[in-house]
C-alpha cells in the first residue's frame, strides 16, 4: 500500500461523518447525535481492542535480536493456514528466507549486510523516483545529516545511512532490541492465487482481540524490487502462493509492536520475494525512514 492510498483510507471515514453530520443538521438534530454517538462507539471499540491487543504482546516472552540467527529466529514449531499445502521446496525456502530477513535487517551487527544480502540474491535498487513516493530521500537525508545528498553516494549506502540515522533518531522508537521468543510472537498464513482469485487471509482469527490486524499501521519504504513482481509471476505461471507473516517487536523506547511482511514464491529463483512490510501501532510524530526495507 503506498502512502497516498493509506493517508486516503485514514481520512475518508472523517469525510464521510462530516457529509453526514451536515445533512444530518439539515433534517433534524436527532441524526446528528445518533451518528456522533455511533463513531463514539466505534472509537471506543478500537481503543478497547487496542488495549486487549497490548495486555497480549506484553505476555509474550521476548529474546534480544543480537542473539538469533537466521536458522533459529522462526520457531519450527509455527503453524498457520494452508501452510502444510505448501510444495516441499517452497515451505524450506519460506523458513530459510523469512529467517535471513529477519536476522540481517534486525539482528547483525554488521551495519550493511542487508543491503549486501539483497544484491546477491538478486534484487535490484528502485528508480529513486519510485521510493520518494514516501517522501522525498533527500529531504531526509537533509534532516538526519544537515547537508545535500551526496551524488557519488551509491544505493547501498544511502540506504545503511538512513536506516541507522532512523535507529538513533529521538527515543529509539525505529531501534528494535528484541523480538519474541516463542511462536506466540509469530504468525503465518498462505492463500494460493490464481488470475481470478487474489485473496489475502487475516491473521486475527475472528471473533479475537486484533493482535496483528490494528487499526494503525504504516507502510515502509522499498528500496530493493525482486526480478520478478507478484503480478508477473502469476502472469507466467497461472498461480502464486503468497504469505503473510507477521512478527513482534519489542523497541529501544520500550514499546511493542507488530510487524507485517508480505510476499510470494518465485518458483523461477526458488526464493519468497517480499513485496509490503506494514508497521503496525506507529506512532505519526516519531515515524522515520528508518522503516525501510
Amino acid at each position: 500500500m503506498d502512502a497516498t492510498l493509506s493517508s486516503f483510507r485514514t481520512l475518508r471515514p472523517k469525510a464521510i461523518y462530516a457529509m453526514a453530520i451536515a445533512t444530518a443538521i439539515v433534517l433534524g438534530g436527532a441524526a446528528v447525535l445518533q451518528i456522533v454517538g455511533r463513531q463514539n462507539s466505534s472509537t471506543r471499540a478500537q481503543a478497547e481492542s487496542s488495549s486487549q491487543a497490548k495486555r497480549l504482546y506484553d505476555a509474550v516472552p521476548l529474546r534480544p535480536v543480537s542473539d538469533i540467527s537466521p536458522e533459529s529466529v522462526v520457531p519450527p514449531t509455527l503453524s498457520g493456514p494452508n501452510l502444510d499445502a505448501l510444495p516441499r521446496g517452497a515451505r524450506d525456502a519460506l523458513f530459510r528466507d523469512l529467517g535471513q530477513f529477519l536476522y540481517l535487517r534486525f539482528g547483525s551487527a554488521e551495519p550493511d549486510a542487508y543491503a549486501k544480502w539483497r544484491s546477491q540474491r538478486g534484487d535490484t535498487p528502485r528508480p529513486l523516483v519510485e521510493i520518494n513516493r514516501f517522501g522525498d530521500v533527500g529531504e531526509d537525508y537533509q534532516f538526519f545529516f544537515g547537508e545535500a545528498l551526496p551524488p557519488t553516494m551509491t544505493f547501498d549506502q544511502l540506504f545503511t545511512a538512513l536506516r541507522k540515522a532512523g535507529d538513533d533518531y529521538a527515543s529509539g522508537v525505529n531501534r528494535a532490541t528484541d523480538i519474541a521468543g516463542d511462536p506466540r510472537g509469530f504468525a503465518i498464513a498462505i492463500t494460493r492465487w490464481t488470475p481470478d482469485h487474489r485473496v489475502r487471509a487475516r491473521l486475527d482469527a475472528p471473533g479475537t482481540p486484533r493482535f496483528w490486524n490494528t487499526s494503525v499501521s504504516a507502510a515502509m519504504r522499498r528500496f530493493w524490487t525482486a526480478p520478478a513482481s507478484s503480478d508477473v509471476v502469476l502472469a507466467r505461471d497461472g498461480e502464486l502462493w503468497w504469505m503473510d507473516f507477521g512478527f513482534l517487536l519489542r523497541y529501544d523506547d520500550g514499546s511493542r509492536r507488530p510487524m507485517l511482511l508480505g510476499g510470494f514464491y518465485d518458483p523461477g529463483t526458488e526464493s519468497w520475494r517480499f513485496e509490503q512490510f506494514h508497521a503496525m501501532l506507529w506512532s505519526r510524530s516519531e515515524f522515520v525512514t528508518a522503516l525501510a526495507y
